[in-house]
C-alpha cells in the first residue's frame, strides 16, 4: 500500500519527529492511544493478514485470475491514496495549527486506526514491516513523512 514511498531512514525520521513533537496533553494522549491501540490491532489482524497474503498470491497466478487480481490491487491502491491523503492532511493540520487539535483528536484517531487496519490487511506481497510506523506515529505522521530541512542537515544522530 505504501510502496510509492521508500524511505530507508524511517526510524531516524521517527526519532526526529519525536524530538520536535508538540508536548501538549492532546498530542501526548493521541500518541499514547495510537501506540496501545495499534499493538492490540496488530495482534487481532495477524491471522487475517496471513490469509489475505496467500489469497493475493493465488490471484496473481495465471491468465484471467491475474487480471482480476491486478484490478483488485488497483482498487485497493485508489482507496489507500484517499485514506493516506486524509491521514497526512490531518497530521499536517495537527502540527501546524494547534487550535485545531481539539477538533481533530477524535476523527484523526479514528482515521489513523482505520488506516492502520487497512495497511495491516492490505494484501501487498512486498509489504515492508516499517510501513506501519508512518501510521502509528499519528499525529506526527506528516513530520515523519516530510521532515523539515534541519533533518537532512543532521538534526538527528545516525543509528549505531
Amino acid at each position: 500500500m505504501t510502496w510509492r514511498w521508500d524511505a530507508q531512514d524511517i526510524k531516524a525520521r521517527l526519532r526526529y519527529a519525536l524530538k520536535f513533537a508538540p508536548s501538549d496533553m492532546l498530542t501526548l494522549f493521541a500518541m499514547f492511544v495510537m501506540k496501545n491501540c495499534c499493538s492490540a490491532i496488530s495482534t487481532l489482524v495477524w491471522p487475517f493478514e496471513l490469509v489475505l497474503k496467500g489469497t493475493v498470491g493465488f490471484l496473481l497466478k495465471g491468465g484471467c485470475v491475474f487480471v482480476w487480481g491486478m484490478m483488485i490491487l488497483m482498487i485497493l491502491d485508489l482507496v489507500w491514496i484517499a485514506v493516506w491523503s486524509l491521514l497526512m492532511l490531518s497530521s499536517s493540520a495537527w502540527i501546524k495549527i494547534p487550535w485545531l487539535r481539539p477538533i481533530l483528536i477524535i476523527p484523526g484517531l479514528l482515521l489513523a486506526l482505520v488506516a492502520y487496519i487497512y495497511v495491516s490487511l492490505a494484501p501487498d506481497p512486498q509489504k515492508n514491516t516499517e510501513y506501519h510506523i508512518l501510521i502509528k506515529s499519528w499525529p506526527l505522521s506528516w513530520r515523519v513523512y516530510s521532515p523539515k530541512e534541519e533533518y537532512f542537515k543532521g538534526a538527528v544522530e545516525p543509528e549505531l
